[in-house]
């Protein structure tokens, strides 16, 4: 940092980042990842060479990384919740006209992501703040339709790959692979071998609105395991101690039904193991 720096402007920085943590500090249930969050920004924000969890636990006083590193892998709260507090703490302190530089100090931000939100703010207000695609508007040197086009006749038509179609088109086998993922040809497996063309899976458009049932009827289990996992001996036991019923003097084990049902569009499954068969009302 240039320029000269007095106790009250470090104390300022310091009830700063205080105010952020404030900010988001509800968003975690348990009093350790509360502490662990605020040491941790503490440790970005420092003059450390090597930030990592031990060197920021080392700063804060801990002897071990354990509790940064619950904080970081297994703690159970929302990124983007977190993100979204400290974007409006951005925007409230903005609004008064403070210089950017100060807020994104105080906030252990650079001053150019800074800027970045302040500008789409106020060209866009707060869906501008909303995480942007990576993906370029325009590709120009993206490979020709009539290219893409050949390269797909040739893998429907003569089931070639990859290393056999380049040469034929003249691409590398990795843009020809890379077209083939594009439409969903890359593995043969996907497409019905007679025609060539991809497998189309139906698929209904709103949960609930298709639910395929089945019911399976598998024989009971003997308390204790039947004879395949303990043997004959010990099975012929654990089937008479099973039940009292009897038939031509032989233990009657009987069987269970298991309804299962899975919703068309989200594959969502739930399955119950019943003693009788439970069978929808006909529609007739």
């Amino acid at each position: 940092m240039g320029g000269d720096l007095d106790v009250g402007d470090v104390w300022r920085w310091v009830a700063g980042l205080e105010e952020v943590h404030e900010r988001f500090v509800h968003r975690f249930q348990r009093a350790e990842p509360r502490e662990s969050a605020l040491a941790y920004m503490r440790g970005l924000v420092s003059s450390l060479e090597r930030k990592n969890a031990w060197t920021v636990a080392e700063r804060a006083g801990h002897d071990r990384p354990d509790r940064l590193q619950r904080l970081l892998n297994t703690c159970d709260w929302d990124a983007d919740e977190v993100r979204d507090d400290v974007r409006e703490f951005v925007i409230e302190h903005l609004g008064d006209r403070r210089p950017v530089a100060h807020v994104a100090a105080e906030m252990g931000l650079s001053r150019a992501a800074a800027h970045r939100w302040v500008r789409r703010w106020r060209a866009e207000g707060d869906p501008g703040l909303f995480d942007r695609s990576s993906r370029p508007c325009t590709t120009p040197h993206r490979t020709a339709p009539e290219t893409e086009a050949a390269v797909g006749d040739l893998r429907q038509d003569r089931k070639l790959g990859p290393a056999r179609v380049g040469p034929i088109l003249g691409l590398p086998a990795s843009t020809v692979h890379r077209i083939l993922t594009r439409h969903g040809l890359n593995r043969l497996a996907w497409l019905d071998r007679p025609i060539g063309e991809p497998i189309r899976r139906y698929e209904r458009d709103r949960p609930g609105e298709l639910v395929h049932v089945d019911i399976k009827k598998l024989g009971n289990i003997p308390d204790g395991g039947g004879w395949r996992t303990v043997g004959r001996p010990t099975g012929n036991q654990n089937r008479q101690a099973t039940t009292d019923l009897r038939k031509s003097r032989k233990p009657v084990i009987g069987v269970s039904y298991v309804h299962s049902a899975v919703d068309d569009h989200s594959r969502l499954a739930y399955s119950e193991v019943l003693a009788v068969v439970v069978r929808a009302p006909s529609s007739r």
